[in-house]
């Protein structure tokens, strides 16, 4: 197994580090309560520390912004003369800085362990053991995103494909269903999840735990209930993407015959009515599948959490993509299309920008995870290394609209100029491509969720190799603003 530092998404480090924080929190609250000192007499302080100790993963970088509300805490009680307490509060901290000194020194030598299908730190992303980008060069998308499940046999390939192209078939009554979802204005993910609802009351889906791995059994019986996972998923992903295609104005559905010498994504596009080149084609494939997965971020970890407790494999899916709806995850990504299209048509990107900064409403920047500050490259690069990519890509697929990208990239330099921490994120990177395919932030929505389908299908499966229901926290603790 490579020797790789924890992942940002459950590095035991920051568990260890926010626990003893949050510890010495506490205590100076009940210290300054037992002064007399009201929480709110330092809210500007409190508030500024709990957004970076909710919001950052990094170790050094949070060490810093402790530092800074710990000085400015002491500072505002030294000039309220509040020696004592200023004493006490010191105290409280000098101690926080020795057991945070023996713990991360302590915890120096951990490492991954966790063999999951991709591993993320700030501005690196590995998908199936690989640089994303050189995961996103694999011409066979069954191929590829089978990878991530650690699958890579012809015969798994052939099976999950036909088992695609059965899911993508669509009947007539879900045909009916996604013309009638897009006459009353339904979102991207309550379709899927009413299609996925609809394949659960089928009763054609036991519970997970049917394929899971049985110590002591065959190992040609466990990788038998194992395909038989691989096929449900992969059926489940070819209805899906069906009807991300078909929630485009232009669609068309294909014939089942016309998918028997077609490739997943070139079906999907075409039935979704989009113009194709050769460059188009090679660019969105790779588009779509540096999106495959990305740590365990809250979807994947629903996906996981729900495999964990053996539901259904729609019911686990469902699970995920309705956390995935919230704004501040992909939920963003409609909204991110509406003010950058809005942004275009603006006449200042700058005044545009510092409006909606004031206003708290800026989608596309920002990243828990990837952080601009220790990112180098272009003005659009981000720490977020996808973004580059995604931007390049949409450069190859879109050379007549180089003026379009060169202008939604002018906006993210304004962006920096404003704000020099803030990067741009996937959403953002997703609505450049959007945009110059001239899709509705719906439909935007809706393939940007498809894209995100196979990281969720591989944490289902991926989770049946392990005890059930053995999957709990710690997670990193959160404070609350409330004191």
């Amino acid at each position: 197994m490579d020797r790789l530092a924890p992942s940002a998404y459950h590095d035991p480090r920051e568990v260890v580090w926010k626990h003893l924080v949050a510890q010495a929190y506490w205590d100076i609250l009940d210290l300054l309560g037992g002064e007399g000192i009201a929480p709110g007499a330092f809210d500007g302080i409190r508030f500024a520390f709990l957004k970076s100790f909710n919001g950052n993963h990094e170790i050094d970088l949070l060490c810093r912004q402790a530092e800074q509300a710990a000085a400015a805490l002491l500072a505002g009680l030294r000039q309220q003369g509040r020696a004592q307490a200023a004493a006490a509060v010191a105290g409280v901290v000098d101690a926080l800085r020795g057991s945070l000194a023996r713990a991360m020194d302590s915890l120096q030598g951990l490492r991954q362990v966790d063999r999951t299908q991709s591993h993320v730190v700030d501005r690196q992303v590995a998908i199936a053991g690989r640089p994303a980008e050189e995961f996103a060069a694999n011409p066979d998308y069954i191929a590829a995103t089978l990878q991530l499940v650690g699958e890579d046999s012809a015969e798994v390939a052939a099976q999950a494909l036909a088992a695609w192209r059965g899911g993508f078939a669509l009947d007539g009554g879900l045909l009916e269903l996604v013309r009638d979802a897009l006459a009353q204005g339904w979102h991207a993910d309550d379709l899927l999840a009413e299609v996925l609802l609809r394949e659960q009351r089928s009763g054609a889906y036991p519970s997970l735990r049917e394929f899971e791995f049985v110590p002591g059994r065959g190992a040609q019986d466990n990788h038998r209930a194992r395909r038989q996972a691989i096929e449900e998923g992969y059926f489940l992903l070819g209805r899906l993407m069906s009807c991300v295609s078909l929630m485009n104005p232009g669609s068309a559905p294909l014939a089942a015959g016309e998918l028997d010498q077609t490739c997943p994504v070139t079906a999907t596009l075409t039935q979704a009515g989009l113009p194709l080149t050769p460059a188009r084609l090679k660019a969105f494939r790779r588009f779509m599948l540096v999106h495959a997965t990305h740590g365990l971020n809250p979807a994947e970890f629903t996906a996981r959490i729900a495999s964990s407790v053996r539901t259904s494999f729609p019911q686990a899916l469902v699970a995920s993509l309705m956390v995935r709806a919230g704004k501040v995850h992909a939920g963003a990504l409609t909204e991110c299309m509406r003010q950058t299209a809005a942004c275009l048509a603006a006449p200042s990107k700058e005044e545009f920008a510092r409006r909606q900064l004031r206003e708290g409403e800026l989608y596309g920047f920002g990243h828990r995870i990837h952080k601009r500050e220790r990112a180098a490259g272009g003005d659009a690069a981000g720490g977020d290394p996808r973004v580059a990519f995604q931007i390049a890509l949409a450069r190859e697929a879109f050379p007549e609209q180089q003026e379009k990208i060169d202008s939604l990239e002018q906006f993210a330099r304004v962006v920096r100029t404003i704000k020099p921490g803030l990067a741009p994120n996937t959403d953002f990177g997703a609505t450049v491509w959007f945009l110059c395919f001239g899709l509705a932030p719906q439909v935007g929505a809706g393939i940007f969720c498809m894209n995100r389908l196979p990281g969720l299908i591989a944490q289902v499966i991926n989770q049946l190799d392990f005890k059930a229901n053995a999957l709990r926290p710690p997670l990193a603790v959160n404070l609350p603003y409330s004191p």
